[in-house]
């Protein structure tokens, strides 16, 4: 009746202590069922079935609609964590509600800088990440927002902490002084978000058409001197590397075979190249 999404299920999204029990509206669910269904429009759209596409977009809009009347808090200027199952509003506040809802576009015009402001600065008394894997949610949005810098103290900062202690795989969660798991797990594979920013951000490369058949490549050294790497495609290998030359970087570029890469607008076929950015 209210338009929005509930399930009984384990809800979690962070090992924090955000509010987001087994039953109840949990607003980061209903924010992630927009972006799939919005998803599966973009994959009709491909397959030419555009009643499909019609209808996923629909539904998109209306759950969007509903998330903005029920789950907004104007006197705290964030969306609320749940509407518990007796029907209370939640009291808790979290950075990694208000990340989903900026990355999926959830928000109107006029609350979109407030929420890029959660991207850097979380208010007193609102939950932050308590594990990598939200981390990820950081990254793009950084980027999303136009600024990449200090992606790379980010990984720094945590993923150093786990070089430090000599580890080879990554922790699911951040230590925890004092408790029976410190990590929970010490290999959990969505903590491993540096192997997805680094390419996608400091590489910058990402696909514009399915398959890589186009791809984009806008790097962002941050305050390295250097980066190189390959990303796998079903054409053959991307490669990339970029070296700090005084005030410029430079760029070389392997584009496979069947694909095209674009740099600052400019599209470039199969082939090598040296490219000052």
């Amino acid at each position: 009746k209210d338009g929005l999404f509930e399930i009984k299920a384990w809800n979690m999204l962070d090992w924090a202590p955000m509010d987001t029990p087994d039953e109840g509206i949990i607003t980061h669910l209903n924010i992630l069922l927009v972006r799939a269904l919005n998803a599966s429009a973009s994959i009709a759209d491909v397959l030419g079935r555009s009643d499909d596409a019609h209808m996923f977009r629909l539904w998109a809009s209306d759950l969007r609609e509903a998330i903005n009347r029920h789950l907004w808090d104007e006197s705290t200027q964030g969306y609320i964590d749940c509407i518990r199952a007796d029907g209370s509003r939640s009291p808790i506040r979290s950075q990694q509600t208000q990340l989903v809802a900026y990355l999926f576009d959830i928000e109107p015009q006029e609350r979109k800088p407030i929420l890029e402001g959660y991207i850097r600065h979380v208010p007193d008394g609102w939950v932050t990440s308590g594990s990598p894997f939200p981390i990820a949610f950081i990254m793009d949005a950084l980027d999303k927002s136009g600024s990449r810098h200090g992606m790379t103290d980010i990984i720094r900062r945590w993923w150093g902490l786990m070089l430090d202690h000599g580890v080879t795989t990554c922790w699911e969660t951040f230590p925890t002084p004092g408790s029976r798991w410190p990590t929970r797990s010490h290999c959990h594979a969505w903590s491993a978000v540096p192997a997805y920013a680094l390419p996608a951000y400091v590489l910058g490369v990402k696909p514009i058409e399915p398959g890589f058949v186009r791809f984009e490549v806008k790097p962002f050294l941050d305050d390295l001197e250097w980066a190189l790497g390959t990303i796998p495609t079903p054409h053959g290998d991307i490669r990339v590397d970029l070296r700090r030359r005084d005030s410029s970087v430079v760029m070389s570029l392997t584009v496979p075979e069947g694909t095209s890469a674009v740099v600052n607008k400019v599209e470039y076929a199969p082939g090598t190249y040296s490219i000052v950015l």
